[in-house]
């Protein structure tokens, strides 16, 4: 059976169930022909303000079963507004290359799928190429006709489409 490494930013959790209910819908889509293993971030702050989304993770745990599929949550810090795609992925990829070695480790994953490409692709080209494995990245919506015309995106937005290609 092949073992799939989903990595994206918007997937559901106990705080917010409602949120990416289409990526879990894939996933579970996947899992029927496959064993999907997710990486979601489960975001925390230095000193969240009152009414701060930070609040719909505080009861999230780190994993969960939904069906057949495996989710998994890393602690991930949450960045401020200012360049906030590219800080937030370098925080998703602090965060996660941990967890994916130490799935990859239990269940030598045969791809990993970055949903979306800022910043679920850059993060998921990052885990790929640590762990050796085809990248292969979905995007959709903005990635295809904001990001890819912004300045300080592009570059990654590029390397994310290259590093799908090898």
């Amino acid at each position: 059976m092949m073992r799939i490494l989903l990595v994206t930013d918007i997937f559901p959790h106990r705080g917010r169930p409602y949120k990416g209910r289409w990526m879990l819908d894939f996933a579970q889509s996947l899992s029927q022909r496959a064993e999907v293993h997710v990486l979601s971030p489960r975001y925390r702050g230095f000193r969240p303000p009152p009414g701060s989304f930070l609040h719909w993770y505080r009861e999230q745990p780190s994993y969960e079963r939904l069906g057949d599929v495996h989710a998994h949550y890393p602690t991930t810090f949450a960045t401020h507004y200012a360049f906030y795609m590219i800080a937030q992925a370098l925080s998703m990829c602090w965060s996660f290359l941990p967890v994916a070695r130490k799935l990859h480790l239990k269940n030598r994953f045969d791809v990993v799928h970055g949903q979306s490409i800022i910043p679920g692709g850059i993060v998921s080209a990052w885990i790929a190429h640590k762990l050796g494995l085809p990248l292969v990245v979905t995007s959709q919506g903005s990635d295809v006709n904001v990001f890819s015309a912004v300045r300080h995106l592009r570059p990654f937005v590029s390397a994310t489409y290259r590093r799908a290609d090898q």
